[in-house]
This record gives C-alpha cells, sequence and structure tokens, in this order.
C-alpha cells in the first residue's frame, strides 16, 4: 500500500521526504493499490506521485537521492507533467546519461591502458 514516502511526496513535504530517506526509506517502493478490482490500477512511485502532483521541490529531493527514471517523453503519463517537471526529468535523464558515458570510457581507458600507451608511442 502507501507509504509514508509516498504521502510525503504525493503532498509537496520535501522535508519529510529527505528525513525518510535519510533514515532508510526505499524511494523505489511502488504503491501498490488495495482492494481494487480495476485492472487499470497502477502502480507508482514516490516520484511518479511527486510529479504527477507537480511537486518540483519533492521531485528534485527524490531524484538528487537517485530515484529512477521510468516515464520516458512518449509516454502518456509522462505528458500530463507540468513542463517544469518535464523539463527537470529530461535535464536529469542527459545528465545520467552523460555520467554513464563518462564511466564507460574511464574503465575502457583503464581496460585499455597499456595497448592505448603501446599506440601512442608506436605512432610517434
Amino acid at each position: 500500500g502507501e507509504t509514508a514516502l509516498h504521502r510525503a511526496a504525493y503532498r509537496g513535504r520535501a522535508e519529510i521526504l529527505t528525513y525518510l530517506i535519510q533514515k532508510g526509506a526505499d524511494i523505489e517502493r511502488l504503491k501498490v493499490p488495495e482492494q481494487t478490482t480495476n485492472p487499470d490500477a497502477f502502480l507508482g512511485s514516490a516520484l511518479f506521485f511527486a510529479a504527477l502532483r507537480g511537486k518540483l521541490n519533492c521531485v528534485r529531493v527524490l531524484l538528487r537521492h537517485g530515484a529512477k527514471i521510468t516515464l520516458t517523453p512518449g509516454d502518456d503519463h509522462f505528458q500530463t507533467f507540468s513542463d517544469e517537471i518535464k523539463q527537470e526529468f529530461l535535464t536529469v535523464m542527459k545528465l545520467r546519461k552523460m555520467r554513464l558515458l563518462m564511466e564507460m570510457n574511464t574503465t575502457v581507458r583503464k581496460k585499455h591502458k597499456g595497448k592505448l600507451d603501446e599506440l601512442l608511442t608506436t605512432t610517434k
């Protein structure tokens, strides 16, 4: 069901979110609809509910603590978010992608350092 983290995100209580995260709350836990026969009832993370309600302060707290962005700009739910929230998501997605590429580049360089050094010295 709903957790305190979901409620804080939904209500825009960034200070409570920060406290709960510091105390070990699972930011990826999904809110599971209780006792529903609706096949369209959906699961949602605290990030999703903060975004859905336009709580940019909570979105930023959750993203800063590593919350996963599972929606893409093509998703219907993504389109319902405010422009400010959409821009925040797109910026964070871009930054995370750049960080991943830099980490991959560093890993490849370390793995092949001897070969790179050899190539650099033989081409002089």
